[in-house]
């Protein structure tokens, strides 16, 4: 008899494992994959933020350089005095040679900034997906209720 209740018992787990997972279930899998979304865009946002901060400290040192060279290149309607030309060559140098490691920094961020923006958006789409599951699951519309648990992300014409 505990032969057959064992066996009763492992076909009915078998059953189980063999079904669709309920829409219970698969609102808590997606539950779950957005919070560690949140964890990971926040995480994201903030590298960015200290990427950007070092880019807009590089570019104000880009920035006064580009300076320096106009104000070198203004002191003489003929061009730069000799008595400042190894300054203005040493300062036209800097900016130069500055150049490749701005744009390695420019590149950098737009790549930071697509990856957040895109771990946003799938964020966005797992609530749309759960929020539609918690409709079904209540046979109502939460949503009418509440906010949709959605995040915003900046355009590039704004800002970072």
């Amino acid at each position: 008899m505990s032969a057959l209740l064992l066996v009763s018992a492992a076909a009915a787990a078998a059953y189980r494992t063999t079904l669709p997972p309920s829409l219970r279930e698969q609102a808590l899998v997606l539950r779950g994959e957005v919070g560690e979304l949140r964890g990971e865009i926040h995480k994201c946002q903030s590298s960015l933020q200290a990427d950007e901060v070092d880019f807009r400290g590089f570019q104000t040192n880009v920035d006064s350089l580009q300076e320096q060279i106009r104000g070198f290149e203004s002191l003489h309607p003929e061009g730069v005095p000799v008595d400042s030309y190894p300054r203005y060559m040493k300062t036209v140098e800097e900016f130069n040679a500055a150049l490749p490691q701005w744009s390695e920094l420019s590149d950098s961020l737009e790549v930071a900034w697509e990856r957040c923006r895109a771990l946003t958006q799938h964020h966005n789409r797992l609530a749309d997906s759960l929020a539609t599951l918690v409709t079904e699951i209540l046979g109502e519309n939460p949503a009418s209720s509440r906010p949709r648990p959605t995040l915003d992300w900046p355009s590039p014409s704004t800002g970072f």
